[in-house]
């Protein structure tokens, strides 16, 4: 019952979520992330489809994911590593997404 109401409240969301794990290599560093689990919010606002995306590295499906103005393997790996929260508003560049519109 915990899993289905977890999994409602999520998919209800009107913010996109996205559930990963983060990959480190050998020394610790935080190198890549696999997504888990996205919400249809998420879906929406990033043109990704949950079963083209889900299983795979974060690197995979978006390639230049570490050449932006924001590390968000490195973010996530140290705050993962962290235990700590924290809030923030982050955007990403949006030019992959016209080359994924239907």
């Amino acid at each position: 019952m915990k899993e289905f109401l977890h999994r409602e409240i999520m998919e209800r969301l009107p913010c996109a979520y996205a559930y990963h794990r983060v990959i480190y290599d050998d020394g610790g560093s935080p190198e890549d992330y696999i997504f888990l689990d996205v919400n249809s919010a998420f879906e929406e606002m990033t043109g990704f489809k949950k079963e083209d995306i889900l299983g795979k590295r974060a690197t995979e499906v978006l390639p230049g994911l570490r050449e932006g103005n924001f590390d968000w393997v490195d973010f996530y790996g140290r705050l993962t590593r962290s235990g700590r929260e924290e809030e923030f508003v982050q955007y990403a560049d949006a030019g992959w997404k016209e080359d994924r519109a239907p």
